[in-house]
């Protein structure tokens, strides 16, 4: 865990992370890596677990 990261839990905060498109343990090859696709990942996770933008 990054320094961000240990700060804002220690704060109390909740911290999500997930693999970007191409990166981590997701598609290698996505059909697209456009910002567009990027951000409708985030907040297609965000609606998931009910989270706040």
């Amino acid at each position: 865990m990054g320094d961000l990261t240990t700060r804002l839990r220690a704060d109390g905060h909740r911290v999500v992370t997930y693999d970007a498109r191409g990166h981590g343990a997701s598609t290698r090859r996505p059909t697209t890596v456009s910002r567009e696709a990027c951000t409708a990942d985030a907040a297609a996770l965000l609606e998931h677990l009910s989270l706040p933008p």
